[in-house]
This record gives structure tokens, C-alpha cells and sequence, in this order.
């Protein structure tokens, strides 16, 4: 969580690793570091993760899900079981 700031206009003077946020902007760096290294954040790793994001949204990988529910809860999802709950 970052810091609590006075809410005022941050000052182009300053230099952003010399504030209170250094330690939270020298982690994220290495985090993007980290993903760059692992082949993540690239041009190629977006291309694919958006198409991933249309196939699941199109339901490409229901059937992997509903098989993966089972294996790992131990049960099928039962819809009748949520009837009455409120969303």
C-alpha cells in the first residue's frame, strides 16, 4: 500500500526515488523486471493473452473449467445449489 500523501501536485523538481514512494516504485521495476526476463509484458506475450482473453470469453475453455471444477472441489457445479442467493 502506498503511502499517505498531503494530496498536492508532486513537485518536477524532485526526483520520484528520492520520496516517500522510492521503495514502492524500486519493486515494481524489479517485479517488470522479473516478468521481462520471464517473457512476460513483451509484444508477442500481449498478442497471445489477448487472444486467450477472446477465447475464453467465447468459451473455448468451459469444458477444461467444468473438468477442472470437479477434480479439484471434488463436485460438479449444481446451479440448483445457489437457487435463492441473492447476486
Amino acid at each position: 500500500m502506498l503511502p499517505l500523501g498531503n494530496n498536492s501536485a508532486p513537485d518536477p523538481d524532485v526526483h520520484p526515488l528520492k520520496t516517500s514512494y522510492a521503495k514502492y516504485i524500486k519493486h515494481f521495476i524489479y517485479e517488470w523486471e522479473q516478468d521481462l526476463a520471464a517473457g512476460r509484458n513483451t509484444a508477442k506475450w500481449q498478442r497471445e493473452a489477448k487472444q486467450a482473453t477472446g477465447e475464453r470469453m467465447s468459451g473455448a475453455y468451459d469444458e477444461w473449467k467444468e473438468k477442472e471444477r470437479e477434480e479439484h472441489w471434488g463436485q460438479k457445479y449444481d446451479p440448483e445449489h445457489f437457487k435463492g442467493f441473492k447476486q
